[in-house]
């Protein structure tokens, strides 16, 4: 019995090591620390940090986060995009308005320089949305210390431009 145990063990092990690496070879990653809104704001920037980058929020909804739900969540919202604070720190945004850019990306621009840096990403796009299928999701993974995390850049485009930047987690 302890055998079987071992060997599906080491199966699974094997299994997960050869699925990251396929994963791997399909998206373009960077460094979470290159992910900075207008070169100011990364992910756990304090909300004094946010506020004073961007200015007063033009409103704040309070909400409750159904996978970590011992504090609020407050998301500021500046125009079409927003910034989730959770424990008083940026835990999450997304960028829609052409004031915005990370990397020296922005919604509105045109799609050749994304696809130039990131081409293993623009060719594993995918529709975000079956009713509008001429969108996309480009998705760019996120690394650490040289270690994939389970955390990624989501580029919403149509076929003409970005509409949107995200910063995606996975709980």
């Amino acid at each position: 019995m302890k055998i079987k145990l071992f060997f599906l063990a080491v199966i699974a092990f094997f299994s997960i090591s050869i699925d990251e690496a396929i994963h791997q070879n399909e998206l373009d990653y960077i460094s979470i620390k290159s992910v900075k809104v207008n070169n100011q704001i990364s992910i756990n920037s304090t909300k004094k940090e946010l506020v004073k980058s961007f200015g007063k929020p033009d409103s704040i909804e309070k909400f409750f986060n159904e996978l970590i739900d011992e504090k609020p969540t407050y998301r500021y919202k500046y125009g079409n995009s927003y910034f989730d604070i959770y424990d008083s720190k940026v835990s999450t945004f997304m960028v829609a308005d052409s004031k915005f850019s990370i990397m020296g990306f922005s919604p509105g621009m045109n799609l050749k320089k994304l696809v130039e840096k990131f081409p293993k990403s623009y060719a594993s796009k995918y529709v975000y949305d079956e009713k509008l299928p001429s969108r996309y999701n480009i998705r760019v993974g996120l690394k650490s210390n040289k270690s994939i995390i389970d955390s990624d850049l989501f580029f919403k485009v149509d076929n003409k431009k970005v509409l949107s930047i995200e910063y995606w987690e996975d709980y």
